[in-house]
């Protein structure tokens, strides 16, 4: 948007590429993570998860073990990856205002 005429230099099927890696890259290692963890935890009585799906916290629950590991791990892996993309945008909005206030007429804003 700041530089529409570079557009085609910037964005090319490599970098795409790239980004598309990085996002499966992250999802997996998130993943990875969080299974490695759950399976160090000792589970006893009841293996029914009252979900559709198998999520984090629920299985939590079921551990009888002790989870405070998993439940900061949890929290830290979800705060980057909520915060993470929310900076990157504000940054982004921030280089776009910026490079609105710089055109010095009101017809080019």
């Amino acid at each position: 948007i700041c530089k529409p005429l570079h557009y085609p230099l910037v964005i090319r099927r490599k970098f795409c590429l790239q980004l598309a890696t990085l996002c499966w890259a992250s999802g997996f290692f998130n993943s990875a993570i969080h299974t490695c963890f759950a399976f160090r935890l000792p589970f006893c009585n009841d293996n029914r998860l009252d979900a559709f799906y198998c999520d984090i916290p629920p299985l939590l629950k079921l551990s009888c073990g002790d989870i405070t590991l998993n439940q900061r791990l949890l929290l830290f892996i979800g705060l980057f990856i909520a915060w993470t993309p929310l900076f990157c945008i504000l940054l982004s909005y921030a280089y776009i205002i910026s490079t609105v206030l710089k055109i010095r007429s009101t017809e080019g804003r």
